[in-house]
């Protein structure tokens, strides 16, 4: 509670000697399992973490974050703009997809698949996948190709 309270008394932007704080408090909340708190976290110093910590890292906890608490729709924004930024990063698609599944929008998951699978084109499993949200979001033609 003395880490929450911190930054509760500190909205907004996180200076790079908050970081170990950041980085402390992220890692605790996770510990416990709090994951819609670290979400909520993660969201609201976005700005700051996402300059902070390796691109990946932030990535990958938000949507750890998101999956985890349910909120996958809260995580996606955060996603697609990292994703604008470095389209050639397979495993951000990966993630966008099952973020998409998860809020039940088979169109997005397929098309995040594709993209993905184009970078990847040798996981059989993700091929899969593809073809199973094609088929659910009313393509299932486009499966066979």
């Amino acid at each position: 509670t003395v880490l929450r309270t911190w930054f509760q008394a500190h909205p907004g932007e996180l200076s790079v000697d908050d970081y170990p704080l950041a980085l402390l408090y992220l890692d605790l909340l996770k510990k416990e399992n709090l994951n819609s708190e670290a979400l909520d976290f993660l969201i609201s110093y976005r700005s700051s973490l996402s300059k902070l910590m390796p691109g990946r890292d932030f990535v990958n906890d938000v949507s750890r974050a998101a999956l985890a608490s349910g909120r996958s729709k809260d995580a996606m924004p955060i996603l697609q703009a990292w994703e604008d930024d470095h389209p050639e990063d397979a495993e951000t698609w990966l993630l966008l997809a099952n973020l998409a599944s998860g809020v039940g929008d088979q169109k997005a998951a397929a098309e995040a698949l594709g993209k993905y699978l184009v970078l990847q084109p040798g996981d059989q499993q993700a091929r899969l996948l593809h073809a199973r949200a094609l088929e659910w979001s009313g393509q299932p033609s486009e499966a066979f190709d």
